[in-house]
């Protein structure tokens, strides 16, 4: 009998977090036949696989190897093993709500949509520093289910009907996150894809399919925010498809120098000027006014590299 719903966690180096991810899927309030695990190892160098075998019991669980690194890859490789109508995409650091598959099979029962998802909250395993607040990490879109036109989900809680993935082509391998990288756009790419070939495709929110994703310490860093705003600036133009003039790289350097003169201005507000009712710590106020900036910097700073790129604006960020 084939599951109702495959689950595909794809894990690069994740011994140490993996078991919990599992254990979250032993304590689904469905039975364990109503769904299937595919972990996808892609080209892990620790433990991984030892700690998936071990925490397997209760499980119908398959695990496949993938060399080549790269997130897309790994889920490429994990779509050609599924069976199911569905597939369930969970972070190999993530925890599923004991609801999860029960709620992902009654949207599928009464929706039957291309592709769908929930909300996604934060969880800690170390201190959190006092400026870097659970909003920071979360993705939630309300209370009420609903199709989002236009919209995208979050890639660390999402379902696809496994036929619209194929029809799709699969996950684009030339974008998106390759071990501890700090590039995203993974799932990005696809959803993009879908809404530029798919007349009626719209994604689907239901604040019931709850994830909880961990949040390693070294997330919890300005630094690291700055630079992943940065290099996913100039990743961008793969994921969003940018089609529209080109401009000389003069012009970019003036965009470049624009962009940068509220970067600026903005960190020095962080110090004196910031609305300390609001923003009680610096690295908050920076963490929320100057990360679009910097993205944006990245942006035109790949454009300055490879002037004859096309010029577009940023898509609004879900």
């Amino acid at each position: 009998m084939t599951a109702e719903v495959d689950v595909l966690i794809c894990a690069y180096n994740e011994a140490a977090n993996v078991a919990r991810t599992l254990e979250s899927l032993r304590a689904q309030t469905v039975s364990p036949k109503s769904f299937r695990v595919i972990v996808v190892d892609n080209a892990s160098t620790d433990e991984t696989r030892r700690v998936v075998e071990e925490n397997a019991h209760g499980l119908e669980l398959k695990y496949v190897y993938e060399k080549q690194q790269g997130k897309n890859w790994a889920c490429n490789a994990g779509y050609e093993h599924a069976q199911a109508a569905y597939v369930a995409h969970l972070d190999a650091d993530a925890r599923a709500d004991s609801r999860w598959i029960e709620n992902i099979l009654r949207v599928i029962e009464e929706q039957q949509p291309y592709m769908f998802g929930g909300p996604l909250y934060p969880y800690y395993i170390t201190a959190k520093p006092a400026w870097y607040l659970d909003r920071y990490s979360t993705d939630y879109r309300g209370d009420t289910a609903r199709y989002l036109p236009g919209h995208n989900l979050n890639g660390s809680n999402m379902i696809w009907r496994r036929s619209m993935v194929e029809q799709l082509g699969g996950f684009d391998t030339s974008v998106g996150l390759k071990g501890r990288g700090l590039i995203r756009g993974d799932e990005t790419s696809l959803m993009v894809k879908a809404k530029q070939t798919v007349p009626d495709f719209a994604p689907f929110y239901d604040p019931s399919i709850i994830v909880s994703h961990l949040i390693r310490p070294e997330i919890m860093s300005l630094w690291y925010w700055t630079r992943r705003a940065f290099v996913q600036g100039r990743h961008d133009h793969k994921v969003w498809n940018r089609d529209t003039a080109e401009r000389s790289r003069v012009f970019w350097l003036a965009e470049f120098f624009r962009t940068a003169m509220p970067v600026g201005a903005k960190g020095a507000k962080a110090f004196v000027l910031r609305d300390k009712s609001i923003y009680r710590h610096w690295k908050s106020y920076c963490f929320e006014a100057l990360l679009p900036d910097v993205h944006k910097l990245g942006l035109v700073w790949e454009l300055i590299e490879r002037p004859y790129l096309p010029e577009t604006r940023l898509p609004d960020v879900d």
